[in-house]
């Protein structure tokens, strides 16, 4: 830099540190030094440099700073973020939207700076322009343009996927990387257009297909396609080789955790949560001490969960002789109809066995991972042979029980504050065996099945009683009975009803179908816009009607109304599993469970099913019930011969006599 003395003698000033001006100034006489010229790249100012010299000066002081600037640009075309550096700054600079930008670090006059990119968009490539250069003032200069980049789609793949396992209404997939492939899909080919995919952004190379309607039109037909993808799109689907796996490989084969051995009867009865999360199987058989397993599924796999029994078992109590699980599957109701105490109502002695058979039913909660009995359920009056406990039904969130048997009343109970009370019954006049029942998710409309019932000039016509409540009080009662009742087709052998109370099914299973004899059917009823009645609304048959098949024995209702499942124990079947052959002439009864949908005011079957192999008087179906979404379907067979344990055992080993088994479908 220059500075100036008095006004006329200039000198140089090089870098820092002390200076002494060229010329004295004399004693006495005023000095007076000024800046002249700035030092490249920095802004100086002159302290305490007027004054008198009355000796040798000494504090006149020059402080200089270096001039800094901004390195800065613009961004275009960016999607989604970059990250930028430059040399000459400490800190990168990350970029989120399109304009202008500027490094935070300032940079000193005459530096260096070169921008560059270091870490691309996901998609895209970008390049710098007017990225480098010596700084002399603010740069704005610097361009930052990004564009998509261009990646070919994925090929094909080379090799088709495998089925590599089964699990409980699981197809589990495998397959091998395809170079440039990010994703994957796998669809579904249906035999028509288009495709639907059933699996998406998968990332790795397996894949697991759960809770596959294994009960849906030609389920067991469909093909199954890999697409490779990347962010340019995927493979062609139909390109690519396809895969078709065993449906029946995927039905669930339920058998008793420990100790399966003749006359248990496993899936004598059965209970799926709405939620298709819980499966609860009854092993009631009179021969042994019964039992109840539970069963979840978590993550999309079924495994078991744990076994119960009553606090008061005994052999011949008939525990599990009927089933109900609330929506959540939380709480369970369980008959036991050869219970034989004198309680009445809830609680009371359990230990005596002094009215034979007067039956019970027991409440179980679950909290957490453990369940415990919370309630013992009696009749009003304890009444021998009464078999109270044959029947149950369970509101949706388990806090209203019915529970009826061969007398003539069904009996209600509540929960409430925690502890259940027995609030009332019903008179359904009619007394005898094989009676059913079904609540609305309210648990305040009740469908009493009664097939011994008469209509005169036919006997045993079986009639269907629906039973409206405003809890705790019966509010009315509506008679459902065929437009045409015939003699002995047991209307109400098995009832279902819809979560609103408004559908019911009902099990006709002795009628007659055009000339075949005992066929069985399904009939349903509606309640008409006013609320006023039920009326009668036609009927589904099994699609080949065979004399004495009974068809009908057992139903369950989707939450809806609009997925039906029914199922024929004493059908016979000549090939096993999904889409069973039912133009089978031999009587084995191995029993077939046949699913149906409601489309357009129409019902038509979507799939008949058999157990895992066909054997005689398995008696599939015996027991039903299905998930709220009617897209799982539990199904008893307590005549099945295995004496495997545990889920998917070996089904084909017939060692034992009617040990029973359950099935997932």
């Amino acid at each position: 830099m220059r500075l100036r003395l008095n006004g006329i003698d200039e000198f140089t000033v090089n870098g820092s540190g002390s200076f002494t001006a060229p010329i004295a100034v004399i004693a006495n006489n005023p000095y007076d030094i000024t800046l002249v010229e700035q030092p490249v790249g920095f802004t100086c100012s002159v302290n305490s440099g007027t004054g008198t010299a009355k000796a040798p000066v000494t504090n006149v002081k020059v402080t200089c700073s270096q001039l800094l600037y901004t390195v800065g640009g613009t961004v275009t075309g960016l999607k989604g973020s970059v990250v930028l550096h430059s040399d000459g700054s400490a800190t990168d600079l990350t970029v989120s939207t399109n304009g202008a930008f500027t490094f935070r670090d300032p940079f000193p006059h005459g530096s260096s700076y070169a921008v560059s990119v270091k870490t691309m968009p996901a998609t895209q490539s970008c390049v710098v322009s007017n990225g480098s250069g010596s700084v002399t003032a603010n740069v704005t200069a610097v361009a930052v343009n990004c564009a998509d980049t261009v990646v070919p789609v994925p090929s094909a793949p080379s090799k088709p996927m495998e089925v590599v396992s089964y699990g409980v209404k699981a197809y589990n997939f495998s397959w091998e990387a395809v170079a440039g492939a990010t994703y994957y899909k796998i669809t579904q080919d249906v035999g028509g257009d288009p495709l639907v995919v059933v699996g998406d952004n998968i990332t790795g190379t397996t894949f697991s297909l759960q809770n596959v309607v294994l009960m849906d039109t030609n389920s067991h037909l469909f093909n199954y396609r890999l697409q490779a993808c990347n962010v340019s799109g995927c493979s062609n689907p139909l390109a690519t080789f396809a895969v078709k796996p065993n449906a029946n490989d995927a039905i669930g084969y339920l058998k008793p955790s420990t100790g399966s051995m003749s006359s248990l009867q496993y899936g004598q009865s059965v209970a799926l949560s709405k939620d298709g999360n819980w499966l609860v199987v009854a092993a009631s058989s009179v021969f042994h001490v019964g039992f109840i397993e539970i069963y979840s599924r978590r993550s999309g796999q079924w495994a078991f969960e744990t076994r119960l029994k009553a606090s008061n078992s005994e052999s011949g109590d008939n525990f599990g002789s009927s089933l109900s699980v609330s929506k959540d599957g939380s709480t369970i109701l369980v008959g036991a109809s050869g219970e034989s105490s004198s309680a009445t109502k809830v609680g009371g002695d359990k230990t005596d066995n002094t009215v034979l058979e007067s039956g019970a039913a027991y409440v179980f909660e679950r909290t957490g991972t453990s369940w415990a009995e919370v309630a013992y359920l009696k009749a009003a009056t304890s009444t021998q042979q009464e078999k109270f406990g044959s029947v149950t039904a369970l509101s949706a969130d388990g806090s209203i029980a019915w529970v009826a048997g061969n007398g003539s009343s069904v009996h209600g109970y509540r929960k409430l504050a925690g502890t259940w009370s027995y609030f009332d019954s019903a008179s359904t006049s009619i007394p005898g065996e094989g009676r059913s029942l079904a609540v609305s998710d309210d648990g305040a409309t009740l469908a009493v099945g009664m097939p011994l019932d008469s209509t005169p000039n036919a006997p045993s016509s079986g009639t269907v009683l629906v039973l409206k409540w405003t809890i705790p009080t019966l509010s009315k009662t509506y008679v459902l009975k065929e437009n045409v009742p015939q003699s002995g087709n047991k209307l109400g052998a098995a009832v279902a009803i819809s979560a609103d109370g408004r559908s019911i099914a009902a099990g006709v299973p002795r009628r007659t179908v055009g000339p075949t004899d005992y066929a069985g059917a399904v009939t349903f009823f509606y309640l008409d816009g006013s609320g006023t009645d039920y009326m009668q609304d036609g009927y589904v048959y099994s699609p080949l009607p065979k004399v004495g098949a009974e068809f009908g024995r057992s139903v369950a209702l989707s939450s809806d109304g609009n997925v039906l499942a029914a199922g024929g124990p004493i059908m016979s079947a000549g090939v096993p599993g999904i889409d069973a052959d039912l133009d089978y002439s031999g009587p084995n009864r191995t029993g077939v469970v046949i699913r149906f949908v409601k489309s357009l005011g129409a019902w038509r079957n979507t799939q008949a099913a058999a157990g895992k192999i066909i054997d005689y008087s398995d008696f599939l179906g015996q027991s039903i019930s299905m998930s709220g979404d009617g897209k799982t379907i539990a199904a008893g067979a307590p005549g099945e011969d295995s004496t495997a344990t545990g889920i998917g055992g070996d089904f084909r080993n017939n060692n034992g006599i009617d040990v029973g088994a359950a099935y997932l479908y």
